[in-house]
């Protein structure tokens, strides 16, 4: 596979020149603009792990280029965005809950690796260097996900990054204290 694109040669300034040029803004944007956005720097990415009264963790299944297996819910954070804002629609938008508290937050860097990180457009991957917040949330009483699982212990095809996450989970469980962890 050709790992060459058109717009591999051009600067971070050009990109974001691009980016105005087809009028976008953050929110919502099309895969291509996603994509093009993530080459412009470090990425900050909310990784929620969503528990219930067990303490059991919801996770969700991704079946595309980028992820294969469970994953927990996550976003890039958006400009004038908060961290509880990004948590709870986070929460709202993939999974259809509320949270009723954020407990934690950690550091989870994850530099540019073609293997690991990375995210596929048109068969081509690009790696990407993203910040992760680890958040934990307890789910609002008495509310069921739309979508997701809750587990007791992590399902075998969890994606690799994600098992990370997991590790970062069970540490504070044990200990109570947030982790920070630097690839």
């Amino acid at each position: 596979m050709n790992n060459n694109h058109y717009l591999d040669s051009f600067s971070n300034d050009q990109l974001a020149e691009e980016l105005l040029k087809r009028g976008v803004r953050m929110g919502k944007l099309s895969f291509a603009e996603f994509i093009l956005a993530l080459r412009m720097g470090v990425v900050a990415n909310v990784e929620l792990v969503i528990t219930n009264s067990n303490r059991d963790f919801l996770m969700t299944r991704r079946e595309g280029p980028d992820f294969i297996g469970w994953h927990f819910p996550g976003s890039m954070i958006w400009p004038d965005e908060t961290l509880e804002q990004t948590c709870r629609r986070i929460a709202k938008d993939e999974v259809g809950v509320d949270i009723a508290k954020i407990r934690l937050n950690i550091d989870l860097n994850m530099p540019r690796d073609p293997e690991t990180n990375f995210r596929t457009y048109k068969g081509v991957r690009y790696p990407i260097h993203g910040c992760g917040i680890v958040c934990v949330a307890a789910i609002a009483s008495g509310q069921l996900p739309d979508f997701g699982i809750f587990f007791k212990s992590l399902p075998p095809d969890t994606t690799p990054t994600h098992r990370e996450i997991f590790n970062i989970y069970q540490r504070f469980l044990k200990t109570g204290y947030t982790v920070s962890v630097a690839k």
